[in-house]
């Protein structure tokens, strides 16, 4: 009777501290805190850019991925980019890491900028009720969510768009201070120069090229512009 007695206690035990376990992980991954988005980056046609390093710093400490190469192909366009399957629902950003060259002012710029994380997660919990999640594209089955769009402009500066179904709002501004390239910035398959480097990763068409040339938007000022279906800030959010 001892031993059986001492078999339910060991078995009581472990069921408590499976529980106990069960409870840290859910109050840790925090799943009602969670959501599906996507990412992607774009920039004007005139004001091409290559990007060497962008992700999202989520509030978990995780990375979150932004798509890059759009841009990179200078397939994109001012607000206007293809969006990237998303996999699973994720914490939201809360920081944008950008490294990027500006090739018609021959410009590096590089900065971890901090996001109106407050914001941003009261779009998101009030973007069902609200009707403004639109289909993201994920392996399975196609899931409902909102897009992250990062708009890169001329003169450093950094636009961030929240969008949904019929839905946008600028959640973002922010200029970064061009710097003179170090350590591996200017690297791409070898150390290169300045000069190397933006002969190599950058390739202009004869077009474009002679459209920059001959100062087409030189004078833009692409941060005060919206995309085509921008929306004010809805009541509530």
């Amino acid at each position: 009777m001892k031993k059986l007695n001492l078999l339910k206690r060991i078995y009581l035990t472990v069921l408590v501290l499976l529980c106990i376990a069960t409870t840290i992980k859910i109050i840790r991954y925090k799943s009602w805190t969670r959501y599906y988005f996507s990412a992607s980056v774009c920039a004007p046609k005139t004001y091409p850019v290559y990007v060497r390093d962008c992700y999202f710093i989520l509030s978990d400490g995780q990375i979150g991925n932004i798509g890059t190469g759009d841009v990179n192909d200078h397939r994109s366009d001012w607000g206007n980019s293809e969006f990237e399957e998303t996999y699973e629902k994720q914490q939201l950003p809360v920081k944008l890491v950008l490294e990027y060259a500006s090739y018609r002012e021959k410009a590096f710029y590089r900065d971890t900028i901090d996001l109106p994380g407050d914001s941003i997660s009261r779009i998101f919990k009030s973007s069902r009720s609200k009707g403004i999640n639109q289909t993201l594209y994920r392996p399975g089955g196609d899931v409902g969510g909102l897009n992250f769009l990062i708009g890169i402009a001329n003169k450093g500066n950094v636009v961030v768009w929240l969008q949904g179904k019929n839905y946008e709002v600028t959640v973002m501004k922010h200029r970064i201070v061009a710097r003179e390239p170090v350590g591996d910035q200017t690297y791409h398959e070898g150390r290169l120069s300045k000069k190397q480097y933006f002969e190599k990763v950058f390739y202009i068409d004869k077009d474009l090229q002679e459209a920059m040339d001959q100062g087409k938007d030189r004078n833009a000022n692409y941060i005060d512009s919206s995309t085509h279906y921008i929306r004010p800030l809805p009541p509530g959010f």
